[in-house]
């Protein structure tokens, strides 16, 4: 019926009914945004989605394990991404995307 149906276990995971709107709400703010904060906000609420899809399958001991790894490196990812718009606003002193260039004293 769906592609989400676990045939096995002969369940379907009713979380998916959640996930896909709150995802696409995320995805929604992330194009309307023009903040820097507001960037980062999508961007984490959207990985928590992708977390917790693939940590789903409670069967398989692998999958827990790439769920793990990939925690591990959105992490990482996002401590890059908040030490780049620090480095963006210590520049500019400003949140905003609206023209970083002539904040700037070059």
């Amino acid at each position: 019926m769906y592609t989400w149906v676990n045939r096995n276990a002969r369940f379907i995971s009713y979380e998916i009914f959640a996930f896909v709107p709150l995802c696409a709400a995320a995805n929604m703010i992330l194009c309307g945004s023009n903040q820097l904060s507001a960037i980062f906000i999508a961007l984490e609420i959207q990985s928590f989605f992708f977390y917790t899809g693939v940590a789903s399958n409670d069967r398989s001991s692998q999958m827990h394990d790439s769920a793990i790894n990939y925690f591990i490196q959105g992490a990482l990812s996002s401590a890059l991404i908040l030490f780049g718009f620090a480095i963006l606003y210590g520049e500019t002193s400003f949140l905003t995307l609206n023209n970083p260039r002539r904040h700037c004293g070059r």
